[in-house]
């Protein structure tokens, strides 16, 4: 009866051994620790583990190459992840290699993704340390989603208010429906147009005066650019400034002469004052000019008498053929 209890014992640990075994050799299947092969461990360090833990994938370019075997918190800034990579697939991934932290698909599990890295390199070893890569937080693109999403719905909400405000706006479609506003600006643009076509032809006129001008050509030119001209422009202000002395000249004798007369005017003396205030020279002065009147008459009646004398009638019939003879030679004459 002993002997079956400490049989049925032994079974049982035997038993309990095997489970025992089989739970762990699952479990170690399960974290990828390849049992049967040989393993490196590299490293690498990240300022963000990002979830990653024991047990994770790693893969090389998509391919499963190892799993992390530990998580270390090295400082407050700096965290080293260890990987158990595959000996025979660790002769394929060089000294150059990215490590990044990565998902299986958008929300999955995290990964340690390793990248070809540029250069050339040697395959990895035993404690080798990778360059990390930084990569997009997927916790911050969610993020930044949800700022974007609240931002296009504040958006959304004031460009509600805009067209409410719009649809409310009767001066707004009183303008939108006025059939007379799209004349208006048609002939607004015609106007336009034609002014800026306008504005083209002088800024053209502009610039071929001005090229004229550069040329000697034209009148501006002539005076910018010929210098007998200018010499000739010179001596015509010289002539001119000569003639404005003259001028100023003649007005200082004229200024005395007046002066002279005033003068005269008011003292009451001088031919002017007789002239001018004496009535008697006026009266005498009128007496004369008629008694020269009369006789420049009375000769011209005494002249026509002696033209049909019969004493000085041939002189007189003489210098007028004289006369007339003159003025048909001086005609013939070219």
């Amino acid at each position: 009866m002993a002997d079956k209890r400490i049989n049925n014992l032994k079974l049982g640990i035997f038993t309990i051994a095997g489970i025992l075994f089989l739970v762990i050799t699952l479990y170690m299947i399960g974290r990828d620790q390849n049992l049967f092969g040989s393993n490196i461990i590299i490293k690498a360090h990240f300022r963000n583990a990002q979830g990653v833990v024991p047990g994770n994938n790693v893969r090389y370019s998509g391919i499963q190459v190892g799993t992390v075997s530990s998580v270390n918190l090295i400082n407050d800034t700096l965290i080293e992840i260890n990987m158990l990579i595959d000996e025979k697939s660790s002769s394929k991934i060089l000294t150059n290699a990215l490590a990044a932290i990565g998902t299986e698909g958008l929300i999955g599990n995290r990964i340690i993704n390793l990248l070809p890295g540029e250069g050339t390199g040697t395959p990895i070893r035993e404690g080798d340390l990778l360059k990390a890569k930084k990569t997009t937080d997927t916790d911050a693109i969610l993020e930044t989603l949800s700022i974007t999403n609240q931002n296009a719905s504040v958006l959304s909400a004031e460009l509600v208010q805009t067209v409410n405000r719009i649809n409310r706006s009767t001066a707004l479609w009183k303008i939108l429906n006025d059939d007379t506003l799209a004349t208006d600006l048609r002939a607004s643009l015609l106007n336009i147009r034609q002014a800026s076509e306008k504005t083209n032809h002088l800024v053209s006129e502009l610039n071929g005066l001005v090229a004229d001008v550069k040329n000697g050509e034209g009148t501006a030119g002539r005076l910018l650019y010929d210098t007998t001209l200018a010499v000739q422009l010179s001596a015509a202000l010289t002539k001119l400034d000569e003639a404005a002395n003259n001028a100023s000249s003649l007005t200082g004798k004229l200024d005395g002469l007046l002066s002279g007369i005033q003068q005269d005017l008011e003292t009451g003396k001088g031919p002017a004052n007789a002239i001018l205030k004496d009535s008697s020279m006026v009266n005498k002065l009128q007496n004369s000019l008629t008694n020269i009147e009369k006789s420049t008459f009375a000769f011209n009646e005494n002249m026509e008498a002696l033209k049909h004398n019969f004493l000085f009638r041939g002189y007189f019939r003489k210098q007028q053929k004289k006369q007339v003879k003159d003025s048909v030679n001086s005609l013939k004459t070219p």
